[in-house]
């Protein structure tokens, strides 16, 4: 019976942190006034009791969480696809016909996912097909697991062809045309790695992106099968040409950068710098924007243009230095190739901003640096370790938690101000307001409650302008907008009421149209504006 103690506890460990690698990706729980938060928060946690149990993680339980929370979420996403998610919610998001994106909320973050699923599906494969390990990672195998060199199976087994369909069909349900740019990456990277060696995995690759635009075609069909709902998917995406794109935003990024090209506009001033900005050419819509929808340009905007070039340099000799395209090592393969998804996906977007891809990117980095050949006796726990050295990660961990917690109590508070009466907790549901005035993590979501709460006379006029001033740089939107401007006309603020006046103008056209309606009187008065026509 004694005998049989530690492989239990070894099998309950394994599943902690294989839940702890997959339930980020899974995660449902979204709440104001940050959506993102609770999914962020969890991210973190999960990550640090991995950095506390490190040394049990290794390539093929990476591998194999990655690939089972992208086939979960894909099965998902086919769900809400074909409009049955509403009878899982609220486990899984509901969403229209025709489309989907898991628990993610965002099409492109799923295609990302189902990419790192294939990545790491494929280097399951080479693992189970001949792939010699390189000695640091064969250190972290299990004793059964570190033969030299596993036999070459001749064909590839049915459930490996099958992940690759549900992650096809995923990626496909997504219509995302990043996911078409991410598995077409996967593949040139499968066929460079394997293009000296008798793996099956670019075999695979091909078969993958095959079934990929099979499941494009087909999926459209299916649905207008099932439910009458016509869509051309992913095609029809690829042909969308919009004036509010990608191309005008990064126009728009450039015009900010050339104004501040030293420092910057400053952390988190991307929506302020975006609203107050004037273009001389097309101006992007989609407001408030608080991303550049890509990294280095999102870099220079809020940090200025060297430290973005020095991020980028940095980036540049770490590759020439680390030179991933000699690898051998399928672990290590696999970390490369989500490491080159997400930089691709980043581009393009901005999926560092959200806590579950932060896991994946230190997970890789951390992978990367522990499995490197120097650091061979390091990873293999050989070398003995100082009660000192055992502690601190220890001690750091537990303090990680304690600051984690205390963000998500400040956080509990905080989010009463954006719930119902009767949803609040039994202790804020009367005097809110009075109750979470002040916050150590979230003051600016809290000064924004009472900005929408806050009526307009004459004698708050004064707080309501500095309370609208401070939080058009957190979240410069209509309705900050309008009460900044009420509150400068009413505070004699003339000259800074219409220069926010026209912003707003040009920042949200319809809804500065309603506004201006209900408001043509004293916007005729007091700054002689009238509405065209």
């Amino acid at each position: 019976m004694k005998t049989t103690r530690p492989d239990l506890g070894n099998a309950f460990l394994f599943a902690f942190l294989f839940a702890c690698l997959t339930f980020p990706w899974l995660n449902c729980f979204v709440e104001s006034p940050i959506f993102d938060f609770w999914q962020s928060l969890v991210a973190a946690v999960c990550g640090i009791f991995i950095a506390l149990n490190w040394r049990r993680i290794n390539a093929s339980l990476l591998a194999t969480s990655w690939l089972t929370a992208a086939m979960i979420s894909s099965v998902m996403a086919l769900l809400q696809y074909f409009g049955r998610a509403e009878q899982f919610a609220p486990l899984i998001f509901p969403t229209g016909l025709g489309e989907a994106y898991g628990n993610l909320r965002q099409r492109n973050h799923l295609a990302t996912l189902t990419s790192f699923g294939l990545v790491a599906l494929l280097a399951i494969t080479a693992k189970r097909h001949g792939e010699r390990p390189s000695s640091a990672v064969t250190a972290e195998l299990p004793q059964e697991g570190r033969e030299e060199r596993q036999p070459v199976r001749p064909h590839l087994a049915w459930w490996m062809r099958g992940a690759a369909l549900v992650l096809a069909m995923g990626n496909a349900a997504s219509t995302s045309r990043t996911g078409l740019l991410e598995w077409v990456l996967v593949l040139g990277l499968a066929l460079w790695w394997g293009r000296n060696t008798r793996t099956r995995i670019p075999r695979l690759a091909v078969e993958s992106l095959a079934l990929y635009g099979a499941a494009v075609l087909a999926l459209p069909w299916l649905l207008n099968g099932s439910t009458g709902v016509e869509s051309a998917g992913l095609m029809q995406r690829l042909g969308e040409t919009q004036g509010s794109g990608r191309l005008v935003l990064w126009d728009n990024m450039l015009t900010l950068i050339g104004q501040k090209p030293w420092f910057g506009w400053g952390l988190g001033e991307l929506s302020y710098a975006h609203f107050i900005t004037d273009y001389p050419g097309a101006r992007f819509m989609e407001d408030p924007l608080s991303n550049a929808h890509n990294l280095p340009l999102h870099l220079a905007v809020e940090w200025g243009v060297p430290f973005a070039a020095a991020v980028c340099l940095g980036a540049v000799w770490v590759l020439r230095f680390a030179k991933p395209w000699r690898e051998t090592d399928p672990g290590r393969q696999m970390a490369w190739a989500v490491l080159a998804t997400l930089a691709l996906h980043s581009v393009l977007e901005y999926p560092l901003w959200y806590g579950h891809f932060q896991l994946a990117l230190l997970l890789s980095l951390a992978w990367l640096w522990t499995s490197r050949p120097s650091r061979q006796g390091q990873t293999s726990g050989e070398m003995p370790a100082s009660g000192l050295r055992r502690a601190l990660p220890v001690a750091a961990g537990v303090t990680a938690l304690i600051a984690v917690s205390a963000a998500a109590a400040d956080y509990v508070r905080v989010s009463q101000l954006y719930l119902q009466e009767q949803d609040r907790l039994p202790y804020y549901r009367y005097d809110t307001t009075s109750k979470v005035t002040h916050s150590w993590f979230f003051n600016p979501s809290v000064q924004f409650s009472i900005l929408q709460k806050s009526p307009l006379i004459p004698e708050t006029a004064e707080a309501v302008y500095s309370i609208a001033l401070n939080s058009m740089h957190y979240s410069a939107q209509p309705l900050t907008a309008e009460k900044l401007i009420a509150s400068a006309i009413m505070t004699g603020r003339l000259d800074e009421a219409r220069l926010y006046m026209d912003r707003y103008k040009k920042a949200y056209p319809e809804r500065f149209k309603s506004w201006a309606q209900s408001n043509a009187q004293q916007l005729k008065d007091k700054l002689g504006y009238s509405l065209p026509g």
